[in-house]
C-alpha cells in the first residue's frame, strides 16, 4: 500500500461527503424511477457519456426514455432541456421549466427522484427504432455511439447482458472504462474506472505518471485499497467537476493542494 496516495484520496473523499457535484445527480447511475431495465439504461448512458458533459448525457437519456421509436405524426416531439447551477453547495437541476434542488450530506444525496410519464427505452424499441440517431445527436460522436448501441443490443438479444470483463470488451465500441463502471454496479468489483478527471487528478497529485486513462486504471488497481474501488471514480470525478476543474481550478479551496504539481 502507498500511504501518501491513500491519505490524499481519503482527504478528497471526506470533502466529497458533503460536496454536491453533477455526477451525483446526473451521472450514469442516476436512473429515473420509472425505468424498469436499469442495466440497459446504465449501459447506454455510459456509451453516450464519452467526451460528453453529464447534463448533456442525462438530457439525452431522458429524451430516449420519452421519445424513442415514436412517430412525430402521432407525438408532439418536444425534447427536454437540462441545465444546472451550483450555489452555496446546492445543485439546482432545471428540466425545461421545472427546477429540482439537491444537496449532499454525509455522503447521501438529498433531493427528489425524477419520474417520467413513460419509459420507451426498451430492447424492443431499440431493435425497431426509427429515431435513435436523431435523439442521441446532442451527445456528440453520434454515428460511432449509434453503432456501439446497435452492437450492444445485438449482443444482449443473443447472449443476455454481459457479466464479465471479457464479454463487455467483446462488444464493439465498449472499452475498459464503460465495462468496469457497469460491472462494478451490477455484478462484482472488476477494477477502477478512469476518465479524464481521474486521469488528470492522479497525475497532478503524483499518484502516477501515465499518458492514458487505461494506464492510470491499471496502476491504481495495484496501489488503491480494493474496498475503495467502487467509489474511487465518483469521488474524484465530482472533485474534478467542482474544485479541481481542468479550466479555472479552485486551488486555494483544495484540501490536497500541497501535493499538487499545479499549486507548487
Amino acid at each position: 500500500m502507498y500511504p501518501f496516495v491513500m491519505d490524499s484520496y481519503y482527504k478528497i473523499k471526506e470533502v466529497r461527503q458533503n460536496l454536491i457535484a453533477p455526477v451525483d445527480v446526473m451521472g450514469c447511475y442516476s436512473v429515473p424511477s420509472t425505468v424498469v431495465d436499469t442495466k440497459l439504461y446504465v449501459l447506454i448512458s455510459l456509451i453516450l457519456s464519452a467526451q460528453t458533459k453529464d447534463e448533456v448525457t442525462y438530457q439525452t437519456m431522458l429524451n430516449l426514455c420519452l421519445f424513442l421509436n415514436t412517430k412525430e405524426s402521432n407525438v408532439r416531439f418536444t425534447p427536454l432541456k437540462v441545465s444546472y447551477k451550483i450555489f452555496s453547495n446546492i445543485l439546482y437541476l432545471k428540466i425545461n421549466s421545472k427546477i429540482f434542488r439537491y444537496e449532499k450530506k454525509d455522503g447521501k444525496i438529498l433531493g427528489p427522484e425524477i419520474e417520467l410519464q413513460e419509459n420507451r427505452l426498451t430492447l424492443e424499441n431499440l431493435v425497431n427504432e426509427t429515431n435513435l440517431k436523431q435523439l442521441i445527436t446532442p451527445a456528440g460522436c453520434y454515428n460511432k455511439k449509434y453503432e456501439t448501441i446497435k452492437s450492444l443490443v445485438h449482443f444482449v438479444l443473443k447472449n443476455g447482458y454481459p457479466s464479465s470483463l471479457s464479454e463487455c470488451l467483446s462488444i464493439k465500441g465498449i472499452g475498459r472504462k464503460i465495462s468496469i463502471l457497469y460491472l462494478n454496479k451490477f455484478y462484482r468489483l472488476e477494477g477502477i474506472s478512469v476518465d479524464t478527471h481521474v486521469h488528470r487528478i492522479c497525475n497532478l497529485l503524483y499518484i502516477c505518471k501515465t499518458k492514458t486513462p487505461d494506464e492510470t486504471s491499471k496502476i491504481l488497481e495495484t496501489i488503491i485499497d480494493m474496498k475503495e474501488w467502487s467509489e474511487f471514480n465518483s469521488v474524484l470525478v465530482g472533485y474534478g467537476q467542482v474544485l479541481c476543474k481542468p479550466r479555472g481550478p479552485k486551488c486555494t479551496e483544495c484540501i490536497v493542494k500541497d501535493n499538487c504539481s499545479n499549486f507548487k
